[in-house]
């Protein structure tokens, strides 16, 4: 068969068009057309062994070249055994795909040990965010246990960092953990023995859940440390915790302030154990201390113990179903700063052994105080002052062995408030009785359920507990450990 000259050239054409094409493709290729290789996990050890390329235990990377490395997305890092330099992670990860640091390979866990010389145990770079900080020990820092800051001061920039399962303990001089930005979740984490506050941070959107936070604010001289301390906090969620700041009761098992600088979000505090013991030398100690001018704070279904008071508002709140025991001075004080307008809500809370039950000033408020009990205060209901200019309401009250129950004449209650033993089952469990006259002699103020999460049937009793038949009655657990399914934060 014969092939003419002009076949040949169209051919020959052709062929060359077509490499051009796959030279280009691979050109494409090779420079950015396809993704980079997929993140890696690597093992971190103070020194590095074998290669140092970490790719595997037996290769680890040192502390120093993982601190001056370039990482990516989705990289794992196992810091292993003891490690006694400062973990610094240079690199962000982004949003949904943070960069991972654990402290659980299988026979070496890890623990970041500062021997009291070692300023910080983690901190990352200025700037680096997203990432999560995953069961992990770290003791015996100077300063800080962890270290976070968005930027050097900005409150409002992302930081979307995550600590879980992680034990923070014997911080010489400082805080457990200290942060600035918005987005850090602390959860099912161990904080103990701190210089001065388990947690201190400041940005919204902070999630604090399972926590077990004590032996806090070990200082020698004034004392200032609390369990938690949070800032421009709004959209605040503190949950399931237990506080615990009874060695050393002389401030805060939390407070958080400026709560009010981002629209749109409460501060919710729900499902704690609080204990504190009585204030020292006049020291203003409070269990849980908030200012939300704008959005309020919501504070719900805990058990707080001791302190001078119990819960101090600031602005709007809603304070429903919690028990309180032992204050040295009234249960809740709404404090005198708050502006004129304000809202407060009180409603099913037990009160017991106090000096008083509530306190607040004279100021332009609207308190509307309903189905509580108080039992066992001095002083049920103190306004200091003899103004009329607070709009209040108290009604269906159940009060008992009190020396008075209102202070000042524009302090008075509704009829139907009662002076009753509202018979508890003990004297530690303030569950009611089936002949109690807290049944049903309440007023549906909206709430569904109770302290425990029991429905309230029929018209509320008053109370945090809505007294069940003993076939159906929740189990009286600590409340900051137990997940209910009713739960929809």
């Amino acid at each position: 068969m014969c092939i003419s000259d002009g076949y040949f050239r169209k051919t020959k054409k052709g062929f060359i068009g077509e490499l051009l094409f796959v030279l280009l493709w691979l050109v494409v290729s090779l420079y950015g057309g396809i993704e980079k290789a997929s993140a890696a996990t690597y093992y971190v050890t103070q020194n590095g062994s074998g290669s140092r390329n970490g790719l595997k235990y037996e290769d680890s990377m040192s502390v120093s070249n993982h601190n001056s490395g370039t990482w990516t997305k989705d990289d794992v890092f196992y810091l292993c055994d003891v490690i006694t330099s400062t973990i610094s992670p240079p690199t962000s990860g982004e949003t949904g795909h943070p960069i991972i640091y654990r402290g659980d390979y299988p026979g070496h866990p890890g623990t970041v040990d500062g021997g009291g010389l070692l300023t910080y145990g983690l901190y990352p770079k200025v700037g680096v965010n997203y990432l999560v900080i995953d069961s992990l020990e770290i003791k015996n820092c100077l300063t800080v246990g962890v270290l976070l800051r968005a930027t050097s001061s900005a409150s409002t920039e992302a930081l979307q960092v995550t600590i879980n399962n992680c034990n923070i303990h014997d911080i010489l001089a400082g805080n457990g953990i200290d942060g600035r930005g918005v987005g850090l979740t602390v959860t099912n984490s161990t904080i103990y023995n701190i210089w001065y506050d388990g947690i201190y941070h400041v940005g919204a959107n902070t999630t604090i859940s399972g926590c077990y936070i004590h032996d806090v604010d070990q200082t020698t001289g004034t004392p200032g440390g609390d369990c938690i301390q949070l800032g421009d906090m709004v959209g605040g969620w503190i949950h399931r915790n237990i506080l615990d700041h009874s060695s050393k009761a002389t401030k805060h098992c939390f407070i958080g302030t400026n709560t009010a600088k981002i629209i749109g979000k409460p501060l919710i505090f729900e499902r704690n154990i609080c204990t504190q013991g009585v204030a020292v030398e006049g020291i203003n100690s409070r269990i849980i201390s908030a200012e939300d001018i704008t959005n309020g704070q919501i504070v719900r279904y805990n058990k707080l113990y001791g302190g001078k008071h119990s819960i101090t508002p600031l602005g709007n709140a809603h304070i429903y179903s919690n028990i309180m025991s032992g204050a040295s001075d009234y249960a809740i004080s709404v404090q005198s700063n708050s502006p004129a307008g304000t809202i407060i809500d009180i409603y099913n809370n037990t009160m017991h052994k106090s000096h008083g039950g509530i306190t607040f000033p004279t100021n332009n408020y609207i308190i509307d105080i309903k189905n509580n009990i108080m039992h066992t205060v001095t002083k049920a209901i103190y306004q200091t002052g003899v103004s009329a200019t607070i709009n209040l309401d108290i009604n269906y009250n159940i009060f008992f062995n009190t020396e008075s129950i209102y202070v000042y004449n524009y302090c008075t209650g509704g009829e139907n408030n009662v002076i009753a033993d509202p018979l508890f089952i003990s004297s530690s469990d303030y569950r009611i009785q089936s002949t109690s006259p807290a049944i049903n002699a309440g007023i549906d103020v909206g709430l569904m359920s109770d302290y425990v999460g029991s429905p309230i049937i029929g018209l509320p009793d008053i109370g945090a507990y809505e007294y069940q038949s003993s076939t159906s009655y929740h189990p009286s657990v600590p409340c900051g450990l137990k997940v209910l399914a009713h739960e929809n934060i």
